[in-house]
C-alpha cells in the first residue's frame, strides 16, 4: 500500500487544483449562530477550495437528521463558527489586557490571523458522515501518527496535520494565499497551524494558541455544542459571552502560557460541561442515531471490501475516503461496489433503520457491584462490542447463528444483526483545565467541579449500549440474545434489558 502522504497528495491534486484563481478581496459571511462577520482574503483563498467546499457536503453529525430533521448542519458552517469564534476570544484577550494597561503576552496580528486558520482548517481531515468513517481512517493512521508523536490527536485531527504539512498543500499555501498578506512576514506558520490543529505546543510562550483550538476550554467545543444543540431543535444553551469575558491567560510555574478561567467564570463551565452530557444523552447517543450510524458502518465496509467489477465509487484504503462526500456515496444513481451496499443505501435513505431488541446498561447486569468476576465480564462485552474493525463484527455473526436456529428461519445473516457500544465521553481535558483562583492561585476545574462523579452518573443513569436486529425477528429475537449474552459472557440481565427496548420513542 502507498504511503498516506503518497496517497494524500494524489487526493489533493483534484481538491487543490495549479488553475486556482486567486481571491482579491475580504468577504462577510452571514451565520445564523454568530451574525455577518468579516473573513480576510487569504481566508477566503482556503474557504474557495474544493478542499473546503466539500465539507458543505458532509454533515457535522452524520445520520442524526434521519431522528432530528433540522439537525443537517456540516462540518463547513461549523469550521466557519470555529474561525469566528477563535478570532473573537484571542481578540477579547488582547482587548482586555489593553484596557487594564497590563500585557501578560505579546499577542500579534500574525496570533490572531494563526488561530483563525486553524480553525477554519481544524476539521479538513473529515470524511463523510464524519465520526462514523473516523472507525475506518483510525487503523490507516496509527502508524503515521505514532512516527509523528500524534497519538493523542483523533484520526480526523491527524488527517488535516497530514493535509496540511503536505508537500502539495505547502506548495499551494505559497503561491496562492501568503501572496494576499501585506508582507509575507505576515502570513502564518503553517507548521504552527498544523501543531495546533493536534495539540501540540509551538513553544511555551505560544501555548495558549493550540488551547484556544484544542484545549480545556477550546472555541471548538464552544461551537459544536452551540450548533449542534440549536440545529437539533433542543433547548440547551450557555452564558457564551460570560465565558469569553472570564477567559484569562497565565503563565504557568513550567513556563507554558495557559488559557485559564477566572474563578468568577466557574458557573459557564459548569453550564459547558452539563450541555456536552445532555447532547450525548438527546443526540450522540440516541438510540436510533445508534442505529442508523450501524448502517452506516456496513455501508463503509462494503466500500472498502465490495468485488463489484463495474462501480461509480471506489476506495481501496480508508484515506480515499476523502475523495467523496455524502451526497456521492448516497446518490440514488450511483452504483456502488456491492450489491450489498446498494442495499445498505436504500435502507438509509428510506429511513429503515433496526430496531432495538437488546438494551446494555451497567445498572441492567445482575450483581455487577457485588461479584468481580461479573464486573470483569462486562467489561469485556464493552471491549469486544467497542471493536468495530475486529471483534464485533464474529459476535453479530455469532448472534445471526443462533436466531437462524432458534427461529428457524434460514435467511437470518449477520445484517440482521448490529451493536452499538457508544465510547463514554471522558471529559478529561475540562477536568485538568486551569481555574485562576481570587488570591491568583492556579488550580484545576477538578478541584471545583467534580467531574468524575458527573460522568459516573451518566455512565449509570444515561449511557445505553443496543442490539439492534430487523423489525420482523425483534420479538422473538429478544430470549435468544439473552442466552448468547448468558453463554458468550456468564451475564445475566435484569428484565429492563428487554423492556426498554419494547418502549416507543
Amino acid at each position: 500500500m502507498r504511503g498516506v502522504n503518497n496517497q494524500l497528495g494524489s487526493i489533493l491534486k483534484s481538491l487543490l487544483p495549479n488553475n486556482f484563481s486567486p481571491v482579491i478581496s475580504d468577504k462577510v459571511i452571514h451565520d445564523p449562530l454568530w451574525g455577518s462577520r468579516l473573513f480576510y482574503k487569504w481566508e477566503v483563498a482556503l474557504i474557495d477550495t474544493l478542499l473546503l467546499q466539500r465539507l458543505r457536503q458532509i454533515t457535522q453529525l452524520g445520520t442524526a437528521y434521519l431522528t432530528y430533521p433540522s439537525a443537517v448542519h456540516t462540518r463547513f458552517s461549523h469550521s466557519l463558527g470555529v474561525a469566528i469564534l477563535a478570532g473573537r476570544l484571542i481578540t477579547r484577550i488582547r482587548e482586555r489586557q489593553r484596557i487594564q494597561k497590563k500585557e501578560e503576552i505579546h499577542i500579534s496580528e500574525k496570533d490572531i490571523y494563526t488561530v483563525r486558520i486553524a480553525g477554519l482548517l481544524h476539521d479538513i481531515g473529515h470524511c463523510f458522515f464524519s465520526h462514523c468513517s473516523e472507525a475506518f481512517t483510525k487503523e490507516s493512521l496509527k502508524d503515521e501518527q505514532e512516527k509523528l508523536g500524534i497519538q493523542s490527536a483523533s484520526p480526523h485531527e491527524a488527517l488535516a496535520y497530514l493535509i496540511i504539512t503536505n508537500e502539495y498543500f505547502t506548495n499551494f499555501w505559497k503561491q496562492n494565499v501568503v501572496p494576499l498578506f501585506s508582507k509575507k512576514t505576515d502570513a502564518p506558520n503553517l507548521s504552527h497551524i498544523a501543531s495546533i490543529v493536534v495539540k501540540k505546543t509551538i513553544s511555551k510562550q505560544k501555548r495558549y494558541l493550540t488551547d484556544i483550538i484544542s484545549g480545556p476550554f477550546d472555541v471548538d467545543k464552544l461551537e459544536y455544542l452551540y450548533r449542534d444543540a440549536r440545529m437539533a431543535g433542543l433547548e440547551i444553551s450557555y452564558d457564551i459571552e460570560r465565558y469569553l469575558y472570564k477567559i484569562k491567560v497565565v503563565k504557568q510555574k513550567d513556563g507554558n502560557v495557559r488559557l485559564a478561567m477566572d474563578f468568577a467564570g466557574l458557573r459557564a463551565i459548569e453550564q459547558i460541561i452539563f450541555s456536552k452530557l445532555m447532547l450525548f444523552s438527546f443526540v450522540y447517543h440516541h438510540q436510533k442515531v445508534l442505529a442508523a450510524d450501524c448502517l452506516i458502518q456496513d455501508l463503509l465496509y462494503e466500500l472498502l471490501h465490495g468485488k463489484r467489477k463495474k462501480k461509480d465509487i471506489k476506495a481501496k484504503t480508508p484515506i480515499e475516503f476523502l475523495r467523496y462526500t455524502e451526497y456521492e456515496l448516497l446518490g440514488r444513481v450511483v452504483k456502488g461496489p456491492s450489491k450489498k451496499f446498494d442495499e445498505i443505501k436504500e435502507l438509509v435513505l428510506s429511513r429503515k433503520l433496526p430496531k432495538r431488541c437488546f438494551v446494555l446498561n451497567s445498572e441492567f447486569v445482575i450483581n455487577l457491584d457485588k461479584d468481580e468476576e461479573v464486573e470483569d465480564s462486562w467489561e469485556r462485552l464493552k471491549d469486544d462490542f467497542q471493536d468495530i474493525n475486529g471483534r464485533q463484527l464474529k459476535i453479530r455473526k455469532e448472534i445471526a447463528k443462533k436466531l437462524k436456529v432458534g427461529l428457524k428461519n434460514q435467511k437470518i445473516t449477520e445484517k440482521n444483526v448490529y451493536i452499538n457500544m457508544p465510547i463514554i465521553p471522558t471529559m478529561r481535558e475540562a477536568t485538568f483545565g486551569n481555574i485562576l483562583t481570587p488570591n491568583k492561585k492556579i488550580e484545576a476545574v477538578g478541584k471545583y467541579v467534580d467531574i468524575r462523579k458527573w460522568l459516573d452518573l451518566y455512565e449509570l443513569k444515561k449511557y445505553r449500549g443496543y442490539i439492534f436486529v430487523s423489525e420482523e425477528i425483534r420479538d422473538e429475537a429478544q430470549d435468544l440474545i439473552e442466552e448468547y449474552l448468558y453463554s458468550k459472557y456468564n451475564l445475566k440481565f435484569k428484565e429492563n434489558a428487554k423492556i426498554e427496548a419494547n418502549i416507543k420513542t
